[in-house]
C-alpha cells in the first residue's frame, strides 16, 4: 500500500478539473486581495483630503501623501502581479504533472 505523503520532488497526481479549480480560487483571491488594498488606500486617502479640506495642510505634506498614495498603489499592483504569477505557474506545473 502507498502512503499519501510525498517526499523531495514527488508530487501526487491532479486531475484537470482540479487545477483549473485551483487556477480559478487563485484568480478570485488575486481580485479579493488588490481591492482590500485599493479600498485601504482609497479610505486613507478620502480621509485625508477630507481632514484637509478642513484646516489646509501645508503643500510640502501634500505633495508627500500624493506621492505615497502613488507609491501604494504600484505596490498594491506589484504584489497582486506577484500573486498571480504564482497561480499561473502553479496551474502551468499541474498541467505538466497530467502529461
Amino acid at each position: 500500500m502507498r502512503s499519501s505523503v510525498s517526499f523531495g520532488s514527488e508530487r501526487p497526481k491532479i486531475k484537470f478539473y482540479r487545477a483549473v479549480i485551483n487556477l480559478i480560487g487563485h484568480l478570485a483571491g488575486t481580485g479579493v486581495l488588490f481591492l482590500s488594498f485599493y479600498l485601504i488606500g482609497w479610505c486613507i486617502s478620502y480621509v485625508i483630503h477630507w481632514l484637509d479640506a478642513i484646516h489646509k495642510l501645508s503643500p510640502e505634506i501634500s505633495a508627500l501623501i500624493i506621492e505615497l498614495e502613488l507609491y501604494l498603489a504600484y505596490a498594491d499592483a506589484v504584489l497582486c502581479a506577484i500573486v498571480l504569477l504564482a497561480g499561473a505557474w502553479r496551474f502551468v506545473r499541474d498541467l505538466g504533472d497530467l502529461a
